[in-house]
């Protein structure tokens, strides 16, 4: 890749002087961060925040402008240790925290929802672990703070003041049948991670974390109106996916990514898928945000498989690209990045893209299908999934320790893959790539139904 007066042209062998030199120099930092940049869905009912133990070594070759890093972290879920603790028992004497109610009637074979996927694989296809489902599926029928203070209101009188944010949302299981009001309190609080009190005739709930819920609440002047005209198309576009991230904030970006599936939830049924394979909203919110600020001619440019030099970009851009090269990427293998790249080797960049498919398909196990969901992403020519003849299927290992054969639930989706290549210093090897895997509209029986009765 090389930058000229003319414009930029990629230079044949894809090399540039010093790639195949031994490293001049290696680091590795050690960090304690919180929420991981790899994930794929919710932790139902309370946040979804991780700590994050990471390893990076990094190595410099050549002119020193391409690092190559490896990483190793290790992120336990918070959620998971503080469910292992004994649930709230709150002693009162108080008559009408002591009533029994049925805020909701019991239904036969509910039972908590959730999943038990730990990992697995088979054949030559890559399998990632989806917490709630792939394609948009995030669990339905789970009341949220809002319904269940409605339904106290309406068996007891009570008054009820609450938080209320997407994300707060209970099992259906744990509030449902008879059983005293304090006891329900009591599961609502644990699991939204809430505080409760009772003054008067009157019950408040807040969130204990609020100063992470409230930046992270995607605005409904914003949702609402690129939720239904996305929903009429069935899927979003790399444009509109553009356009979404350049409206909201990182940390928007990252409750957005989050509770997708609740944000989206819409009268027609539709189902948007959000991104598919290892790609995140949240992850790729500079590429999509650098994207959104490209003109109609650059894009075309860029779909072309040609180059846009950085050097004809303007300043808004330039800052664009460099937030973007700035940006870790997170994948199964190398992860490549280069950080705090001088503004001069930024100018005389450019930008490549590369357009290719992929396939996912929803795979469950267990009694009724209810043990997890996983999706598989080929590996094939034109990146279609190619398994050996005979290969066996993707397996589910679960935390009981039963390892059970996956069959499929769902019928393969097809995703455009957009690869995001950033080039400095004119080099023809991108100092970072990022990919971007947007499916395409699901079937009219999968991707709709009929809007739900009131």
């Amino acid at each position: 890749f090389r930058i000229g007066p003319g414009g930029g042209e990629v230079v044949p062998g894809g090399e540039f002087p010093g790639q195949n030199d031994p490293p001049t120099d290696a680091t590795i930092t050690v960090k304690l961060t919180q929420n991981s940049p790899m994930r794929f869905g919710p932790i139902a009912g309370s946040p979804n925040r991780q700590l994050r133990l990471e390893f990076t070594l990094t190595s410099v070759r050549g002119d020193a402008m391409r690092r190559n890093v490896m990483p190793v972290m290790w992120s336990p879920a918070m959620s998971s240790i503080i469910q292992q603790g004994p649930p709230m028992q709150t002693e009162t004497d108080d008559p009408e925290l002591k009533q029994e109610v049925e805020l909701f009637p019991a239904k036969a074979g509910v039972r908590p929802s959730g999943s038990d996927i730990t990992g697995g694989g088979g054949g030559v296809l890559r399998v990632i672990a989806m917490p709630l489902g792939g394609s948009g599926q995030w669990p339905t029928g789970m009341p949220t703070v809002g319904e269940v203070s409605e339904a106290i209101h309406r068996v007891t009188g009570l008054e009820v003041v609450a938080d209320s944010f997407t994300r707060a949302r209970v099992d259906y299981a744990k509030v449902m049948g008879k059983k005293p009001l304090i006891r329900v309190l009591d599961t609502l609080a644990a699991d939204l991670k809430y505080d409760w009190h009772k003054d008067g005739k009157r019950i408040y709930f807040r969130s204990q974390v609020w100063y992470d819920d409230r930046p992270a609440e995607v605005p409904d002047r914003i949702v609402l109106p690129w939720r239904n005209r996305v929903a009429r198309a069935g899927a979003a576009t790399l444009d509109d996916l553009a356009h979404l991230a350049s409206s909201l904030s990182d940390p928007q970006c990252q409750g957005m990514q989050d509770h997708w599936g609740w944000y989206l939830e819409n009268p027609t049924g539709t189902k948007i898928p959000p991104l598919g394979g290892i790609s995140s909203f949240y992850g790729a919110r500079n590429d999509l945000r650098f994207w959104a600020g490209m003109t109609v001619a650059q894009k075309r440019v860029a779909l072309a498989g040609e180059v846009v030099p950085a050097g004809r970009m303007t300043p808004l851009q330039r800052n664009a690209f460099a937030a973007a090269l700035a940006t870790p990427t997170v994948g199964p293998a190398i992860i490549e990045e280069t950080e705090d790249t001088p503004a001069a080797a930024v100018a005389a960049g450019g930008f490549t893209l590369r357009v290719g498919q992929m396939q996912q398909r929803t795979f469950s196990a267990g009694e009724g299908g209810n043990q997890g969901v996983i999706s598989i992403i080929g590996g094939g020519p034109n990146g279609l999934p190619a398994p050996m003849p005979g290969a066996p299927g993707p397996r589910i290992l679960t935390q009981d320790g039963q390892d059970l054969a996956a069959l499929p639930t769902s019928k393969p989706v097809t995703l455009d893959s957009f690869q995001f290549r950033y080039h400095v210093s004119g080099n023809p090897a991108p100092a970072r790539t990022a990919s971007i895997n947007v499916p395409r509209p699901l079937p009219r029986d999968e991707g709709a139904k009929s809007a739900p009765a009131k």
